[in-house]
């Protein structure tokens, strides 16, 4: 069986993020893999504007129906108010 169409993998995607569904550190505490370690590293940089249009609209979590009939030029005007020289600081 190949999976396929435009719901078969959202309806799964939407129980993950469900209050339903525990968090992986559960999972991974009530198991033999149990030891585990959070490491997080912030990092400060310039992004340009293309990159968060690109960004934008290949994203799966950027559907369509969230994203309505914004096209590249509608981001460009969003975004150009928080660029300097083309560039967005982002935290990441």
């Amino acid at each position: 069986m190949i999976a396929s169409g435009p719901g078969f993998w959202e309806s799964g995607h939407r129980w993950r993020r469900s209050a339903g569904w525990p968090p992986h550190e559960a999972i991974l505490l009530d198991s033999p893999f149990s030891r585990i370690e959070t490491i997080a590293v912030l990092e400060r940089r310039q992004t340009p504007i293309e990159h968060f249009i690109d960004r934008a609209l290949s994203r799966s979590g950027s559907p369509a129906a969230a994203l309505g009939e914004c096209t590249a030029a509608d981001l460009r005007k969003v975004l150009a108010p928080l660029a300097v020289e083309g560039m967005v600081g982002e935290v990441i």
